[in-house]
């Protein structure tokens, strides 16, 4: 249980839509304990508000996105290297694969969840090489 009473201690889950992964041909494994989880569309206006004071039109933030989408897919789609810091954690790919993990913060105690802190999970540790991920973003194809 949490802390809180409030039931069992949760943990993070990201999810890629069904749409992305037949559009681009990725593979990213649903955790199969996860029950079908409620989503809402993006609410451009109120990101417009939060992040930009109001200053960027709806219409600019869903072209923008729209485009940073495209770009990541394509990238996985044609096996590229992926590695993309979103903040909470980092989307890896390789070879038409793509995968999830959460900065360490955001995973509960005795998890055994793996974190972005271990790095790309499509590359093998070299022997005597530190996995940790390196600083930034990186897309090649």
């Amino acid at each position: 249980k949490s802390g809180r009473g409030a039931g069992p201690a949760r943990r993070p889950v990201a999810v890629v839509s069904e749409h992305f992964v037949s559009t681009y041909d990725v593979k990213f494994r649903r955790p199969p304990e996860l029950p079908e989880a409620r989503t809402q569309e993006v609410n451009y206006t109120m990101l417009s508000y939060q992040y930009a004071g109001g200053r960027v039109a709806k219409e600019v933030l869903v072209a923008a996105v729209k485009r940073m989408v495209s770009h990541i897919g394509d990238a996985l789609s044609k096996g590229g290297d992926v590695d993309i810091d979103f903040g909470v954690g980092r989307l890896f790919g390789r070879e038409r694969q793509a995968a999830f993990l959460f900065e360490p913060s955001f995973i509960p105690p005795g998890s055994d969840l793996r974190s972005s802190h271990d790095g790309n999970p499509f590359v093998k540790a070299r022997k005597g090489v530190a996995t940790a991920s390196r600083p930034g973003t990186s897309m090649s194809s």
